[in-house]
């Protein structure tokens, strides 16, 4: 029977009480049997607007015979039933339940995505989900649960920001590492002739790669461009593309061809020569994707710790 793993969190009300009330109805729709969960865990709001109380996160995972979007027609209609709004982006809310993994299936929609694309950068997931998942399979990287969370465990966040403006590039890595209180020094260009060397470091740093103006499309992007080096071994590769040019375009639908080539959705086309978690980071304003940056720092190394 097909395997599935989601999401639990919230912090509004009584988080507690959310959190058993959402499990119940999980059970009631797929069978006390197919329905496992790991405990409650306590960390930050990540991301979010300010001055959020901390969230209680669980992951559960279930066995069901629906198909990924009949899961998530009943997760959306257990928010709706349990009070969900959504009115700002991260914001505070009574409940949040999102599909994470659903068997190696790739779905990659504006309202619907699977894998989840932050799954592998968020600590508040994958802590929780070895107690129910540690050998399930990421299909976008081919990792499993327990190499995802190690990834991000052993060593400080290390981001390597791809694209083709560089400036750009090089304001917002300085402005995320103001923003987490880390010296912009701890920013690096790589150019597509030569690799600088490794910082030595126990903090957080980005490394910018220098593609060159001649980068047209997707196919581009090989290993070659990204000059990837034995010795470099980011947690995340964010690729940050142009977005669409007016707001009547999904920018998932204008940017389809470079999730073609980050193995986000089935594709013949060319794939990226990386094997590591990935994030595809429309570019809509340099604050916007600053704010991205910060956010990845933060779920990467946040806190996360079992309720007592």
């Amino acid at each position: 029977m097909p395997r599935c793993l989601i999401s639990l969190g919230a912090n509004l009300g009584d988080p507690h009480a959310s959190m058993q009330q959402a499990f119940f109805w999980l059970k009631s729709h797929f069978g006390n049997a197919s329905v496992r969960g790991s405990r409650l865990y306590r960390t930050p709001a990540i991301g979010g607007p300010d001055n959020q109380q901390e969230f209680l996160n669980a992951i559960v995972a279930v066995q069901t015979q629906l198909t990924p979007w009949e899961v998530w027609s009943v997760i959306r209609e257990i928010e709706h039933r349990m009070g969900r709004e959504r009115n700002i982006r991260w914001e505070a809310r009574a409940i949040d339940i999102d599909v994470l993994l659903y068997e190696d299936q790739r779905i990659w929609t504006p309202h619907f995505k699977v894998p989840h694309p932050r799954m592998t950068m968020r600590r508040f997931v994958l802590e929780p989900a070895l107690e129910v998942a540690e050998d399930w399979i990421e299909p976008v990287t081919g990792w499993s649960i327990r190499q995802l969370f190690d990834n991000i465990a052993n060593s400080p966040p290390h981001i390597l920001l791809c694209g083709s403006d560089t400036a750009q590039l090089q304001t917002m890595a300085q402005n995320a590492l103001s923003e987490i209180d880390v010296s912009a020094t701890q920013c690096q260009l790589l150019n597509h002739r030569n690799t600088a060397p490794l910082l030595e470091t126990n903090n957080p740093w980005i490394t910018i790669n220098d593609i060159p103006t001649t980068l047209k499309s997707p196919a581009d992007l090989t290993s070659q461009a990204l000059n990837l080096s034995p010795s470099l071994q980011p947690n995340l590769l964010i690729v940050a593309a142009s977005p669409p040019p007016n707001v009547d375009i999904a920018w998932e639908d204008w940017l389809r061809c470079w999730a073609d080539t980050l193995a986000m959705r089935p594709s013949t086309a060319p794939q990226i020569a990386w094997n590591g978690p990935r994030y595809l980071l429309p570019l809509q304003s340099e604050s916007w994707a600053t704010h991205e940056l910060v956010a990845a720092f933060q779920a990467m190394q946040c806190p996360v710790v079992p309720r007592d």
